[in-house]
């Protein structure tokens, strides 16, 4: 089937079958779904069942059918893959467990790749038939699916198959009715079953809500490998695969710069992680107040601005959406965990190369505050307000703990203004 065919019953984006590392970069492009069909194997390597579940952690939801795109399906329908057709369900049942029931031989053409033999399940769909149609008995079906089946895959073929045939002892007379049905009463399964999935997805496509995988995506050794292998600038032309290699360029000559958004990106990815393992959604609300809070910070009240924007970073819309979910996870993770952050800011603080000063500048603030006076300073102290403090501290860019209560803030500030202004 060709794509133009393909385009009649899916407006999709189609692709040759896939091989080792294809699906993983088709889902880099975070698609809603991707959906195997045919896939390359033998001379390359297959599609791995990794990149499948890497995909469907991501929210990608993966469809397939049909020839390799069965074969995954009922390998990994257990963990949320959807198989679709007769060719799905018979490997997903048990009436099929070979590889070669779906494996063809590829002819590479002036259309691009065809197929230069018959597949296994259309020949059983074929005999099939004909026996339904009367062509031949269930006796002479039985013996030809076993010629078939004794064909090294390359080379099945319904010409080889009568050829066989006849060796095996089937009079030409005998033969005569399928050969001349076969022209016109040949089954393609696996084009009934491709056009089943595109059928299926066109119809799931307006309602479909993001994939939640319930299981764990463990990243092995060989996983890594893999990813590091198909992002590296050999595996593309050149240039990184990866889409952060562009920001990786162009922080180069700000490295404190680029820790910072590394360290951050660290966080969201975590984040993101953490989500996908519990199959958590944040509420409307909490991802509405995100969205306020990160347009107020940055001036985009209004929708043209926001959009102005989104559009000098090549942030879809859907794009936004997804980041403020992640903030809003984010925030519900900072409430959640404050005290053990806590914890570790301390532990992280004593790694730090200024800890003995910054120990040492604590002791005395405390010792200084509290001869003075002012070791919980009051709000309403008209020596120093907390207006004027914050004031002041907003002057120095001064960072406060984002999880900390209005009250806590509160007490930070004033008592840093305080003591500024002591020494």
């Amino acid at each position: 089937m060709s794509a133009s065919e393909a385009l009649e019953h899916l407006d999709a984006e189609y692709r040759p079958p896939v091989a080792q590392g294809d699906l993983y970069r088709a889902a880099r492009e975070k698609p809603w779904a991707v959906a195997i069909i045919d896939g390359h194997f033998e001379h390359v390597p297959a599609v791995w069942h990794k990149e499948i579940l890497w995909a469907l952690t991501h929210g990608i939801q993966v469809y397939g059918a049909a020839s390799m795109g069965a074969l995954r399906a009922a390998e990994l329908a257990r963990y949320g893959m959807i198989g679709v057709g007769r060719v799905f369900h018979d490997l997903l049942e048990g009436r099929l467990e070979d590889d070669d029931e779906v494996a063809v031989a590829e002819a590479i053409s002036p259309g691009g790749v065809a197929t230069a033999s018959v597949a296994m399940v259309d020949i059983r769909a074929t005999l099939e038939a004909a026996r339904s149609a009367q062509v031949i008995d269930e006796a002479a079906q039985r013996t030809l699916l076993g010629l078939a089946k004794a064909t090294f895959y390359a080379e099945r073929s319904y010409a080889r198959l009568l050829a066989d045939a006849e060796g095996a002892g089937f009079a030409p007379k005998n033969l005569a009715p399928l050969r001349a049905w076969l022209p016109q009463g040949q089954v393609a399964q696996k084009r009934s079953d491709a056009i089943e999935l595109l059928t299926r997805i066109a119809a799931e496509r307006a309602s479909a809500a993001p994939f939640v995988a319930k299981f764990h995506f463990e990243r092995t050794d060989m996983w890594h490998k893999l990813e590091s292998s198909l992002r590296s600038p050999s595996a593309c032309g050149g240039t990184p695969c990866d889409p952060a290699g562009t920001a990786v360029e162009a922080l180069l000559d700000d490295a404190g710069s680029y820790r910072e958004l590394e360290t951050r990106a660290l966080i969201r990815a975590l984040v993101s992680e953490i989500a996908r393992f519990e199959g958590a959604v944040e509420a409307p609300a909490a991802v509405e107040a995100a969205a306020v809070h990160f347009r107020s910070e940055r001036g985009l009240l209004d929708t043209k601005t926001l959009a102005a924007w989104l559009a000098a970073r090549s942030w879809a819309p859907e794009t936004f959406v997804a980041a403020m979910q992640d903030d809003a996870r984010l925030a519900r993770l900072q409430l959640l965990l404050q005290d053990e952050v806590a914890e570790q800011l301390t532990n992280e603080l004593q790694r730090d190369p200024r800890w003995p000063r910054l120990f040492e500048r604590a002791l005395y603030k405390n010792e200084l505050l509290a001869r003075h006076g002012v070791s919980d300073p009051d709000p309403n102290d008209p020596r120093l307000s907390l207006a004027v403090a914050e004031q002041a501290l907003s002057d120095l860019d001064l960072s406060l703990p984002a999880a900390a209560s209005p009250a806590a803030r509160t007490r930070l500030i004033l008592r840093e203004a305080w003591f500024r202004r002591l020494t």
